[in-house]
């Protein structure tokens, strides 16, 4: 309430609008992470069916795993946002590279895409046309077993519409019919960015669906040599795919630490030393990624996949530093008790989400998180 007086809002007003904010802001976060880890409770035994299928596969001999760089970012850059032009999301889109196109709407799309740009990895020879030699929903591994969507075997049973009988196998309570349709729908959206192919717009014209070049174009897909220099290509280490991480980071987390990583990649060592920051303009024209999606990095650097420093530390009772002002670190320079390589995706973020709040939504010095408390954790550039 303002000073009746002045009509300036008193200190005591001040303090108490803040309380308030906190208080409602740390609610819905609370209530996020509970949804959240609800929905990986659901998914659990789908990702692990899917990482075990990736031991087989994958002899984790350490190759990284290479992405194109026309995947995430765009060359040349998007022109600067004009203020005088009104803005349309769908011109907004289109001029996004596939990576950022992909997040828009709420899909399975991009871990469907990043699992078979993996598997691929795996199968084929680097330079050679890749063969879609895996069924959609049998054989071992089927793509809805090494795409995570694989779930329980034994869903409640719910009854027809208008009946007392449980809904029978082939109706849409059959679990196997289910993520059929799931990845089938990612399918159909990754088909309309140009990034798999299907075949005639006819039934079951997915069977025989094949992976295309990253640049969504419709080019046959070939795996890119693992020499492929930093200015054409990011190169994404085999544990972040090996221990399930792009099925169990959400999508804008995805684009988010892509972006990380190309930038940290393509900078000077010199450069990397300090961090690196992404501006509003720089994602804008490069990435193409929203202020909403790049708050995410906070949920990263919680998860101890990459190191988010605030650049001055804000005093006791201010507002949190912006990430504007922050700086970050790919690969992170923690030293946790076990190294996040050696560790499955869905232990960590469970884990993570067992706290309460995001670490940005603690006091200074109050956040549970150990490494908050250990000298292994410095945020302060290493020396050298």
């Amino acid at each position: 309430m303002d000073n009746p007086r002045t009509g300036v809002e008193t200190a005591e007003d001040r303090s108490a609008r803040r309380a308030r904010f906190v208080e409602t802001r740390n609610a819905n976060a609370k209530v996020a992470r509970e949804q959240r880890r609800g929905d990986l409770d659901r998914r659990a035994a789908g990702i692990e069916r899917a990482v075990a299928a990736y031991r087989d596969l994958d002899p984790g001999d350490g190759t990284d795993i290479t992405i194109r760089k026309c995947f995430v970012c765009m060359d040349p850059l998007r022109p600067p946002a004009d203020d005088n032009v009104p803005y349309r999301r769908d011109d907004d889109l289109r001029s996004r590279p596939p990576l950022t196109r992909l997040i828009n709407r709420r899909s399975n799309a991009l871990s469907v895409y990043l699992s078979a740009v993996y598997v691929a990895h795996l199968e084929s020879p680097a330079g050679t046309a890749v063969a879609n030699t895996h069924e959609n929903a049998y054989g071992d591994p089927s793509w809805i077993t090494l795409t995570g969507l694989n779930g329980q075997d034994r869903p409640k049973p719910r009854k027809a519409p208008h009946s007392d009988k449980p809904q029978l196998k082939g109706q849409r309570n059959d679990p196997r019919a289910n993520r059929l349709r799931n990845l089938t729908r990612a399918l159909a959206e990754l088909e309309s960015h140009g990034l798999i192919q299907a075949g005639e717009r006819t039934t079951g014209r997915f069977k025989a669906w094949s992976l295309r070049h990253e640049d969504g174009l419709g080019h046959v897909y070939e795996v890119p040599s693992p020499h492929t220099p930093y200015r054409e290509a990011l190169r994404v280490p085999y544990w972040f795919f090996r221990n399930g991480w792009h099925l169990v980071l959400t999508a804008t987390e995805i684009a988010t630490l892509f972006a990380v990583i190309e930038r940290s990649q393509a900078l000077p060592q010199y450069q990397r030393k300090t961090g690196i920051g992404l501006p509003t303009s720089e994602r804008w024209a490069r990435f193409g990624l929203s202020n909403e999606a790049y708050v995410s990095a906070h949920e990263l650097h919680d998860f101890g996949v990459i190191d988010l420093v605030p650049a001055r530390v804000p005093p006791p009772g201010s507002d949190p530093v912006e990430l504007e002002t922050s700086r970050m670190y790919w690969p992170s320079r923690r030293l946790p008790k076990e190294p996040i390589e050696n560790r499955l995706a869905l232990d960590v973020v469970r884990e993570d989400l067992e706290l309460e709040l995001p670490s940005r939504m603690y006091p200074l010095l109050f956040d549970p998180r150990d490494y908050h408390n250990s000298a292994a954790w410095t945020p302060n550039p290493p020396a050298g």
